[in-house]
């Protein structure tokens, strides 16, 4: 999906953006991050924007009156591994101008914004504001830059490029808003901005500490134990996947056996701490891992337990994320 800045002056191609439907306020949110938003209806919603053969971000937003004003985000969890069970605290405060530039400067480049044209173009910068600015009681740093586009032949081009960086406990959010000369919605954008929800910080932290985070039909969830990897399977409480998925958990302390029932009682669960045997209904098969006790919680292979249940399973390693659905 080819994403251009649409440049009247310079050239007759359009935008090859795709539209969805929207409504009055849309809502979005980002499953490995956790980071939701809400942005007006006078902004058609795009799944994600190219470069040529680059992805430049992981949702965009342009404006539905204008081909030259639009806004791409970017979700980044990447500190969460970093800094692990360190996480808590980890915000933009922690960071100086020259820290955040180096790592998200390239965004705003004179390069990335030259690429951005259907035709050769060069980018001289006429100005460049930076600040810290708090919004929603998350710290971002704000980057502003007004420039001139010329291409030989052509009148100039004038645009502005904006960009916010904002960091909540290692999840971090970054905003550009690109617009022109002739429309001005900055508006609407500091109103999503004023919207974005990041997790609290004990999900973020419970999520963070061993890297793990599980979501379940596009929503989080947060055992009140961490996941863990034994044996490259992931192991979780058995009442955070189990309950949420409309099961009730039953403990035989005498047999050391946890059974999950259904509402009804017509499908039925059932494993064995140290055994490899996991019991659906008439059917027997073996697990890969064996269900285990770690302090007072009952921890079952999560893939196991989730497809007896009749669910899919995916598993992300670069973002350490299990995916359920059902």
């Amino acid at each position: 999906m080819k994403r251009k800045i649409f440049f009247t002056i310079l050239t007759a191609a359009v935008l090859t953006f795709t539209f969805s439907f929207s409504v009055f306020a849309q809502y979005y949110k980002d499953d490995a991050t956790g980071i939701s938003l809400v942005i007006s209806d006078n902004w058609s919603y795009i799944d994600s924007g190219v470069i040529g053969n680059t992805a430049v971000c992981d949702v965009a937003y342009r404006y539905k009156y204008n081909d030259n004003e639009f806004v791409d985000i970017y979700f980044d969890n990447s500190l969460r591994a970093e800094y692990g069970s360190n996480v808590a605290g980890v915000n933009t405060e922690m960071f100086s101008d020259d820290d955040i530039k180096d790592a998200y400067g390239a965004l705003m480049d004179n390069d990335t914004i030259a690429d951005g044209f259907n035709a050769p173009i060069n980018i001289k910068v006429e100005s460049e504001i930076s600040s810290r600015e708090m919004i929603n009681n998350v710290q971002f740093f704000r980057t502003e830059k007004a420039y001139t586009g010329t291409n030989e032949g052509y009148y100039p081009y004038h645009g502005y490029a904006t960009s916010f960086v904002g960091i909540k406990d290692g999840i971090s959010i970054i905003v550009l808003y690109h617009r022109d000369d002739n429309y001005n919605h900055f508006s609407d954008v500091y109103a999503m901005m004023q919207s974005i929800t990041f997790p609290t910080t004990e999900k973020a932290v419970l999520t963070s500490s061993n890297g793990i985070s599980i979501v379940m039909n596009g929503e989080y969830i947060y055992p009140d134990s961490p996941p863990i990897m034994q044996n490259d399977r992931v192991l979780v409480p058995i009442r955070a996947v189990a309950e949420k998925m409309g099961y009730t958990v039953v403990w035989n302390e005498e047999k050391e056996s946890v059974t999950m029932l259904n509402g009804s009682g017509t499908d039925r669960v059932a494993m064995y701490i140290g055994g490899k045997y996991c019991f659906h209904n008439y059917d027997m098969f073996e697990m890969d891992v064996a269900p285990t006790v770690i302090g007072d919680r009952t921890y079952i292979p999560l893939r196991a337990a989730a497809e007896a249940f009749g669910a899919n399973v995916s598993w992300d390693d670069p973002t350490q994320t299990v995916y359920i659905s059902y």
